[in-house]
């Protein structure tokens, strides 16, 4: 199971932190390593842990370079996660 999770937070003039806040939209997308891009919308699949605070949770079973982005209002993020071939059974 992979959880990605976004943290909105307000800053101070200063550049102090602020106070957590809810955004008008919030916006899973995800790209497997076979290319095919999923998006997800806030509320469906998407978790409101408390004010500010989004995550989704979702199975990661293709081995690879997954890349995802966040999105809320007028601002984004980038990443990236490796899923290796368990050892295992």
């Amino acid at each position: 199971m992979v959880r990605l999770q976004a943290v909105f937070r307000s800053y101070n003039a200063d550049g102090s932190a602020g106070s957590l806040f809810d955004p008008d939209t919030v916006t899973f997308k995800r790209v497997t390593p076979n290319g095919t891009q999923t998006s997800v919308t806030y509320p469906t699949e998407i978790v409101r842990a408390s004010e500010g605070i989004y995550y989704l949770d979702f199975t990661a079973a293709i081995p690879g370079l997954w890349r995802y982005r966040i999105e809320a209002d007028s601002a984004a993020i980038e990443d990236q996660f490796f899923v290796n071939v368990s050892i295992f059974t």
